[in-house]
């Protein structure tokens, strides 16, 4: 159920104002993280440092899910994807989409 929360909620935060449309491109360098309830972003930036992961917004406080950078040249989406599902403070991650308006 949180899944799909974090899904709908995730294109909702990304798509308010004008109507957009969700591109199958991802934004680079770009992850959302839905971080288990009480845990702080700095709690894993430490450990993916390598990777050069940082705190950019919280996108939902509620769902305690942010929108994090990192560095694509150092490891892929999915590879950082994986890794932070491994990890035991990570709810869930995703990549961030590109959106743009709808004609």
């Amino acid at each position: 159920m949180k899944v799909i929360l974090f899904a709908y909620l995730s294109v909702f935060a990304l798509s308010c104002g004008a109507p957009k449309a969700i591109d199958s491109t991802n934004n680079k360098g770009e992850v959302l993280i839905d971080l288990k309830k009480g845990i702080e972003a700095a709690g894993i930036l430490s450990e993916f440092e390598p990777y050069d992961l940082s705190y950019m917004k919280t996108v939902s406080p509620e769902l305690n899910i942010g929108l994090y950078s990192f560095n694509s040249s150092k490891i892929s989406i999915d590879e950082l994807i994986e890794k932070l599902l491994e990890n035991d403070d990570v709810e869930n991650a995703q990549s961030n989409k590109k959106i743009k308006p709808r004609n």
